[in-house]
């Protein structure tokens, strides 16, 4: 995937990492997004960045920087243009440093996802498929949850509305 076709001599180090494209250079993460519609890509990403300003609208914002949204002039995707986590998503992290991290910086990292949660919630959404890969590490101080996609208000009411859907099917 090719991101700068005008300078050429420029060396991007690229990595393509579950619809992730990852720039070291500029420091950036870019996220696809997966619906491959431009309305419905579009839609993805705008719907991910009101959750993130709904969110950095409460006293306690999240840590992690949305710089703004970009398209791939090849495949014409759209995607999000995020801070990049220098350590990778928790699920990488974890296992490589494990032995050397303290129980102190591990709690200061559960804490800090934990905050990050409570600001969700405070602005009344509820994330649906956290997991270690959602969760990026930008240095050795603090993690970040790093996707809103599979957010949602008034998941209760999803949920009823679901359970009605699978009554009305089966009769």
């Amino acid at each position: 995937m090719e991101l700068n076709k005008n300078n050429d001599s420029q060396n991007f180090n690229n990595q393509i990492l579950n619809n992730k494209v990852v720039v070291e250079e500029s420091q950036t993460l870019l996220e696809e997004s997966e619906d491959s519609n431009d309305i419905d890509q579009i839609n993805e990403i705008l719907n991910e960045l009101k959750i993130y300003l709904d969110c950095h609208a409460q006293e306690c914002g999240f840590l992690f920087q949305f710089y703004g949204i970009s398209k791939q002039p090849d495949s014409n995707d759209y995607f999000a243009v995020k801070q990049f986590p220098q350590n990778g998503s928790l699920l990488n992290y974890i296992p490589l440093n494990f032995d050397s991290l303290y129980w102190e910086m591990k709690l200061h990292l559960l804490l800090c996802l934990a905050e990050d949660l409570k600001v969700l919630h405070d602005a009344g959404y509820v994330h649906r498929y956290l997991h270690p890969s959602s969760v990026l590490v930008f240095d050795d101080n603090f993690c970040a949850i790093g996707t809103f996609s599979k957010c949602c208000k008034n998941f209760l009411l999803q949920i009823i509305m679901k359970i009605i859907q699978n009554l009305i099917l089966k009769k």
